[in-house]
Parts: structure tokens; sequence; C-alpha cells
């Protein structure tokens, strides 16, 4: 009979520990002051909409500015409210917006270093920045306030696939103690644009409140916001269809064509009979606002000419057309 030594079994209490440590539950560090209220997928589709966004962003102020602009996603955080303004410079620029029918409001900080440049190319300088950090007047708040009214416009569109905003401007604050919209606790989703305007990079920071998304968070799925992205293209489609289907267009017939020198123009008088190209029996050349469209035959309603349309255009250049049988 073989002994255990005592080695051994101190061996083996060992390897007993350790898989009780390695089979027991998992232990992962959570935050209660920072809670995470925004899922990984709600937290990629804000990204999505805030990358399409961007795209109209950048043509929307390259145009306002004259000038080279380019916008870009930078990240998508979600952290506390009192820490989004605690990191906002005093002055600033902090636009409070008003996200009807959601509750709530939503903030757009925007950086001092794309402010002053801004400012500069809408009051028709070169889009330089200032020399010494000071506030914004408030001249300039309302030269920006015009600007700030395209850019909602813009988020509004961006954000039709999710829920229809009605957004308008609350007022625009220089202080950040003056934009306590909701309690320092409350988590927000804070999109990072950075804005690049010739030399000069900033950032537009929108700050999304948990309790202001709460009601279309369901909604911020992937597979949800692809539904409801082509949902919304298919009635952006129908509504263009409906306004163009009302639209006067002109249709000529042309029964042939005839060339003549301008002497023999100018002698044509009543009861002269003119060549044209075209045989009996040939096709007459529809024209939908002078451009040809369809081809068909000569014939008559009652007192009245008419075209039987037979078949369309070859190369026709004009809209197509669906046929209903």
């Amino acid at each position: 009979m073989e002994l255990v030594t005592a080695k051994e079994i101190g061996k083996l209490l060992e390897t007993i520990a350790q898989h009780k440590e390695s089979t027991g539950p998992r232990v992962r560090k959570y935050d209660f002051k920072r809670p995470d209220k925004f899922s990984k997928d709600q937290m990629r589709v804000l990204e999505l909409l805030h990358e399409n966004m961007c795209r109209m962003l950048t043509a929307f102020l390259s145009s306002r500015l004259r000038t080279t602009v380019q916008i870009r996603v930078t990240s998508v955080e979600q952290s506390s409210f009192g820490e989004f303004i605690q990191d906002i410079p005093n002055p600033g620029v902090i636009t409070i917006l008003n996200p009807s029918p959601l509750p709530g409001a939503i903030l757009l900080e925007t950086s001092p270093s794309v402010v002053f440049p801004m400012i500069d190319r809408l009051f028709g300088g070169t889009g330089s920045m200032a020399e010494i950090p000071r506030a914004v007047t408030e001249l300039e708040v309302a030269g920006l306030g015009k600007l700030f009214e395209g850019i909602t416009l813009i988020f509004k569109e961006a954000w039709q696939g999710v829920v229809g905003l009605d957004l308008s401007i609350q007022r625009i604050e220089t202080n950040p103690l003056f934009a306590q919209v909701s309690s320092a606790n409350e988590i927000v989703a804070v999109v990072s644009l950075e804005v690049r305007i010739e030399k000069y990079v900033g950032l537009f920071n929108f700050c999304l409140p948990h309790v202001t998304l709460e009601p279309v968070l369901p909604k911020l799925s992937t597979h949800q916001w692809l539904t409801g992205k082509r949902d919304t293209a298919r009635k952006q489609h129908d509504s263009i269809r409906r306004s163009v289907e009302d639209v006067s267009v002109e249709i000529t017939a042309v029964l042939g064509r005839s060339h003549m020198k301008v002497g023999e123009f100018m002698g044509l008088s009543c009861g002269d009979v003119l060549l044209l190209e075209a045989r009996v029996g040939d096709k007459v050349q529809l024209l939908v606002s002078g451009k040809p469209k369809f081809v068909g035959y000569p014939a008559r309603v009652g007192r009245r000419l008419a075209v039987v349309v037979c078949d369309e255009q070859e190369g026709s250049s004009c809209l197509k057309t669906e046929r209903k049988d």
C-alpha cells in the first residue's frame, strides 16, 4: 500500500482551488455612476445616421462659406451630461435645439477653432481665426443663427428615417452654465464630427440625452434603420411622382419635314403645297417638350385629328415611363 506524501496532498489541494476559481462566477466591474444605456447596435446606428449627415453638411457649408469644407464622424460615445458640459470651453458656442415631438433638448457645441473662421467667412472675410480668445458678439450670434438653421434642417433630414422631427433653435448660449438642459447624472450620447475649414480644424459635438431618444430607441437598430431608410426612399419617390404627374408638358406630332432655301421660303403664298420627306403611311414622331419620345400613326377622333401611339422612340432621352396593361 502506497502512502500519499504531504507534498502531493498540497499539490492536490492547490489544483482543486485553481479549478474552483476558474469555474466560479466571473466578476465584471460596473460603474454605477455611468451605466450604459445605449447598446452597441444603437451606437452603430447613430454613427451611420451622422455619416449620412456629414455628406449633406459638407455640401451645405462649402456652399454657404464659399470654401472647401471637410466633415467626418470621429467618435460616438456615451457619458454623463455633467462630463459633457465640463469639457465645453468658456466662452463657447452652444446651440440648444428643440426636437419636437421628442422630449428634452439636443445640444450642438461648436469648437471656437471653427466658429471664428465661419464667422469671418459669413461677414465677407478670408476665414481667419480670432487673435485673442473671446466670446462671440450678439451680431455674430445672429449671423451664426442663420447658418445653424440650415444645419438643423440637415439634421432633421438625416433623422427622417427614424422619426419626423420639427427641429427648431431655442437659443444660442456662450456660457456652458446657461446650457444646463438636463441633470448632471443623465446619460447622453455624444456624436463628434470633425470639421476642417481650410487649415482650421474643430468639432461639432451633438449631445443626445437618453431621455430624449428613449421614445425612438427601438428604431435605433440596424435592421429597423435599414428598413426605415428603404421606406423613406420609397415615400420620397412616390411623393416626387405625384408632384410630377400634375406638371403640364407640350406634346408635338411631327408629320414630316421639308428643306428649302430662304428664297423659296420667302416666296411661299396661300395655296402652295409643301412636299414632305415622309411617305403616306409612315409613322408620326411625337415630341415631349421638344424631345423625341414616341412614334405612332395619324388618326381621327370625330372631327379632331389624333395620333395613335404604337411604340417608344428608339434612343429616347426622356424619362422612362411605366407601361400598364
